[in-house]
């Protein structure tokens, strides 16, 4: 009986030993214990969030060879988001950062695109991660050429105008914002609708703001944002004003536009006109309106220094940026500026 047993025994245990190697799923072991890891709680969700949004917009865009390498851990700790980040004066925590990169997330799956171009670029504004900033701008870049290809009404932020006889878009324009009080430049109908000319013909359908254009300046970033409502459009370096010379944070309006714009140096007392040594204005100038005439947007011959604080307290572009700029701002357009 004792022998029975003892072979009944080691049968039973060779049976399991070779169930184990020759027939169980490979990897079910790790499979088991991942399972178990993720029944438990987490105890940075916002982290988790992070990294699942930060994954997605790595392969958002084409970037294979670097999402092969980047493993789940190094994701986790590059999404420590800055705590200091804001969007419109508004200082964001990494957990309302990382709640945004969620939001818009889940909208896009849901197929609500509009939802998910606001939510990505308030997270685009607010800050994020360094190694996601450019894969994140090229990902609304798409979003924005995407629904403006559609020739498609958004309610609240455009709406479809059919041209009249005899039309031009500066008469449109001027109708547009008498009709609706949003002003509108002729080359901002034309970066709408992708026109290479002011060409239009009657009964064309052409997409018009129904959301006014804006610009932000982020000083900490160096940055300008083009902004459509709450939605981005494009974004250029700038330079800012040296010490002594701030750049002024607040809201702004532009009160001038000037091309060619020639130089009033108060400090000699001189007018310096356009093109020659000592004035710096570049190509174009917009200026603010009201008791901050003295400050705008202008171009530069010294494109060093973007990224730095050399200018009086101006926003310095690069000439063809500047140039890009002023076709689409008419006078009126909002300018925020912050730190």
């Amino acid at each position: 009986m004792k022998n029975f047993l003892l072979f009944v025994l080691v049968f039973g245990l060779v049976g399991y030993i070779a169930y184990d190697k020759l027939w169980k799923e490979p990897g079910a072991e790790k499979k088991a214990e991942g399972e178990k890891q993720l029944s438990k709680p987490s105890a940075k969700p916002a982290e988790k969030d992070s990294a699942e949004i930060g994954s997605k917009i790595v392969s958002s865009v084409p970037d294979e060879e670097e999402e092969r390498q980047a493993s789940l851990d190094d994701v986790m700790k590059s999404m420590a988001f800055p705590t200091s980040s804001a969007v419109n004066g508004r200082s964001l925590s990494d957990d309302e950062i990382s709640a945004l990169l969620v939001e818009a997330q889940k909208a896009e799956e849901e197929g609500r695109s509009l939802d998910a171009w606001s939510g990505y670029t308030r997270a685009h504004l607010a800050g994020v991660p360094e190694q996601y900033e450019a894969k994140l701008r090229i990902k609304l870049e798409a979003m924005a050429r995407a629904h403006l290809a559609q020739r498609q009404a958004i309610s609240g932020l455009l709406s479809i105008y059919q041209v009249r006889p005899g039309d031009s878009l500066w008469e449109i324009a001027n109708r547009w914002e008498k009709d609706t009080g949003i002003p509108v430049a002729p080359g901002f109908i034309r970066y709408l609708n992708d026109m290479s000319s002011n060409n239009i013909h009657e009964g064309q359908k052409l997409l018009v703001p129904s959301s006014p254009v804006r610009v932000l300046c982020i000083k900490s970033r160096y940055r300008v944002f083009l902004l459509l409502g709450d939605c981005y459009l494009e974004e250029w370096g700038v330079g800012l004003g040296q010490e002594g010379h701030a750049t002024p944070e607040g809201t702004f309006s532009i009160g001038s536009r000037l091309e060619r714009p020639e130089f009033t140096d108060r400090e000699r007392g001189v007018k310096v006109p356009y093109g020659e040594p000592g004035n710096p204005l570049g190509t174009r100038w917009l200026g603010f309106s009201g008791s901050f005439s003295s400050y705008g947007i202008h171009g530069t011959w010294e494109d060093d220094s973007i990224g730095e604080n050399r200018s009086k307290g101006c926003l310095r572009m690069k000439n063809e940026d500047v140039e890009e700029l002023f076709e689409l701002l008419p006078l009126k357009t909002q300018v925020d500026i912050e730190g």
